[in-house]
């Protein structure tokens, strides 16, 4: 039987663009469907489709970030309709649809089982994937990011790698060993995502690219990353504050508070000035001059050994926490002084009696303290 429609499933990888990419294939679905690639309609949320993973992933006994999610209907009812938005399209055109919850899939085999069905009943369409994939580290270290972003109880990078996290995030083979069994090799695409794809458009390019479509001359709504991560000095402030009692919004003001602190730190808005190979440089030419002057008396080789230098790593770490800190203890010895002023005020309204002071100027009298 020809095929002559296809669908395209992004895969993922989490951590590579997945959400620049929904939300500019949601936000250019009539340019893309003029080029043939259409986004699909059923089942979008938040510009993906993530209720197929997540309906698959409920089915295979998946407990783990499932975000409370509770299917409305089972896998094979929301397959159906998405063949039936497949097969309306014109000959030669695709449905795409992205959710990186897909790559998860491989973790759990009821779920790539339940996958395996829903293709052998469709055999009058090509289904193909596309997935990205990032150097490993640098996708732990984002997903990590990420997680503590979102609010996860998590513990420290180490155990999460090793004790939290899905293999799929570490071991790529298995990732996409199921879409190479099922779909084969000819029909999964496999891009690696690295630094270059943040460029202006280069991503949603290099995506078209792979689908052997051009980009649009005048997209919608790019070049802004529409899920910037977390700043990694502030990691271990905000999982610590996750494990508190405070309210979000509350964790929102500590955080926002270490991040304006940072920024005081780093000199932001100070404008511009040398770097420190410039610093060295003037200061080591200006020790030679003077070396060299006849009634100079210097260790000439002493002071070039301790020419200016940024801190190292560790201490400049290590000063910001303590900025950090000392800044948040600051505002919160502010807030307990302005409360004892209060209280001190308040007590000194109500007078030495407290509350059995006379009330309409008609008290009573004070019992003895049989203990005076």
């Amino acid at each position: 039987m020809t095929q002559t429609r296809d669908i395209i499933l992004h895969i993922g990888h989490f951590k590579t663009g997945t959400t620049a990419l929904q939300v500019f294939c949601a936000n250019n679905a009539e340019g893309l469907a003029g080029l043939g690639l259409h986004y699909a309609q059923t089942a979008r949320h938040h510009d993906k489709h993530s209720t197929l993973p997540l309906t698959l992933l409920h089915e295979a006994g998946a407990h783990k970030m499932m975000f409370s999610f509770d299917p409305v209907e089972d896998s094979d009812a929301l397959w159906d309709i998405f063949l039936e938005e497949a097969r309306m399209l014109p000959e030669g055109h695709a449905l795409l649809i992205s959710s990186e919850e897909l790559i998860r899939l491989a973790a759990y085999p009821g779920a790539v089982e339940r996958f395996r069905a829903l293709v052998e009943r469709t055999p009058d369409i090509r289904i193909r994937a596309i997935a990205y994939l990032r150097a490993p580290q640098d996708h732990l270290e984002s997903y990590y990011n990420q997680l503590i972003k979102m609010g996860r109880d998590v513990p420290g990078f180490d155990a999460t790698v090793c004790h939290w996290l899905e293999p799929v995030h570490w071991d790529y083979a298995l990732a996409l060993h199921p879409w190479l069994e099922i779909l084969g090799p000819r029909n999964v695409m496999i891009r690696q995502f690295t630094d270059d794809l943040r460029n202006e458009d280069a991503i949603y390019a290099d995506f078209l690219a792979a689908l052997d479509k051009p980009m649009l001359l005048h997209p919608v709504g790019s070049g802004r990353d529409p899920n910037p991560k977390l700043d990694p000095r502030l990691l271990p402030l905000q999982r610590g504050l996750g494990r508190s009692d405070l309210k979000p919004r509350h964790i929102r003001d500590v955080v926002e508070s270490a991040r304006e602190t940072l920024a005081a730190e780093a000199g932001t808005g100070l404008g511009g000035g040398p770097d420190f190979a410039a610093i060295a440089k003037r200061s080591r030419e200006g020790l030679e001059l003077l070396a060299a002057l006849p009634n100079a008396s210097i260790d000439l080789p002493t002071m070039l050994d301790a020419l200016p230098r940024a801190l190292d790593d560790g201490q400049r770490k290590m000063d910001e926490s303590v900025a950090m800190l000392s800044a948040e203890i600051g505002r919160l010895r502010s807030l307990v002084l302005s409360q004892q002023a209060r209280i001190a005020k308040l007590e000194g309204a109500l007078g030495d009696d407290g509350p059995d002071r006379p009330r309409g100027g008609r008290g009573r009298k004070r019992r003895k303290d049989p203990e005076a």
